[in-house]
């Protein structure tokens, strides 16, 4: 997999996930979260994390179907994943550790991969691939 490939993969996982979490908030949560994610308060989170999620995803999409640069697009998304993960890591005391464990995983592989790509997306373009 190349790094255009992986970009294009956190992409699409950033609108699905991020359509989800706008779209159904409570039924998103509820696996994630437990019974919190039906509290109003919850799914206002839900909601405006989604909103981020399928915005970063649908502007790195753009900017990768039209040839535009994605670098930008790509560390956004890094900081928005280091930044879920080191506040699920800063809010283990009020969560779940099955939700603070699948927060942290799953925010830190992105911002990794996101990493990754941004690093070797030029490579990628230059290689021909």
């Amino acid at each position: 997999m190349n790094a255009r490939q992986i970009a294009t993969g956190l992409a699409i996982g950033r609108v699905a996930v991020g359509t989800a979490m706008f779209a159904a908030p409570g039924a998103f949560g509820k696996g994630w979260i437990g019974s919190d994610a039906g509290r109003p308060g919850t799914q206002l989170i839900m909601r405006v994390a989604g909103i981020r999620d399928l915005v970063l995803g649908l502007g790195l999409l753009t900017s990768l179907s039209s040839g535009q640069d994605a670098r930008r697009w790509i560390e956004a998304g890094i900081v928005a994943d280091a930044g879920d993960a080191t506040a699920a890591v800063l809010g283990r005391g009020e969560a779940s550790r099955f939700a603070v464990a699948s927060t942290v995983l799953i925010a830190a592989g992105a911002a990794g991969a996101g990493a990754y790509a941004r690093v070797n997306l030029d490579t990628d373009a230059d290689a021909g691939t």
